[in-house]
């Protein structure tokens, strides 16, 4: 039926294996395929929220990333989980 896309255990097709990666795998490809029958004429622009600062922004991403890490570094230079760091968030010497 086009239109209607299917993931996860309803969807069956030979060699499929029954993973929750291959479910992720399913859904991106799905994200695809529907993009482009909704979209017939747009080309998609395929982005990583890792390298792209568009969808960084958008996500808030880098400035919650930043502050994790300096949280990160604040417990540790106190004993609070893992190695000793100095100022710079480098293993502080024993």
């Amino acid at each position: 039926m086009p239109g209607l896309f299917a993931i996860g255990d309803i969807n069956t097709y030979p060699g499929k294996l029954k993973l929750i990666l291959s479910g992720f795998h399913e859904a991106a490809l799905m994200a695809q395929k529907a993009y482009h029958y909704v979209y017939p004429q747009k080309r998609l622009v395929f982005q990583y929220t890792t390298s792209s600062t568009s969808l960084q922004k958008k996500l808030a991403w880098r400035d919650h990333a930043e502050d994790h890490l300096h949280r990160t570094r604040r417990h540790r230079a106190h004993g609070r989980g893992g190695d000793r760091l100095d100022g710079d968030g480098d293993r502080a010497a024993q």
